[in-house]
């Protein structure tokens, strides 16, 4: 799996990346922590439904859990139309 098709800053291809790092131990951080990868989760969904890139995830320390952004985005579908 490479993340094909999806530029660097996609919010989903990071969230992709930081999981398989820590997945395969190339990460510092716990890779058992639920909590932890729910944070990360939330952050880079908030960021993509927001229209955002980001290209680190990561949790500062006593940061609270985000809240899911409310922030509509529309997605092209395969077939090129959009929906919401």
């Amino acid at each position: 799996m490479t993340g094909a098709r999806l530029e660097p800053g996609d919010p989903r291809l990071t969230l992709r990346n930081t999981m398989l790092n820590l997945a395969t131990g190339t990460s510092l951080r716990r890779r058992d922590d639920s909590r932890e990868h729910l944070l990360y989760y939330l952050k880079a969904w908030n960021a993509w439904a927001e229209g955002r890139s980001i290209k680190l995830l990561r949790r500062s320390p006593n940061e609270t859990m985000p809240r899911i952004s409310k922030q509509a985005v529309t997605v092209p579908t395969l077939r090129g139309t959009a929906s919401q």
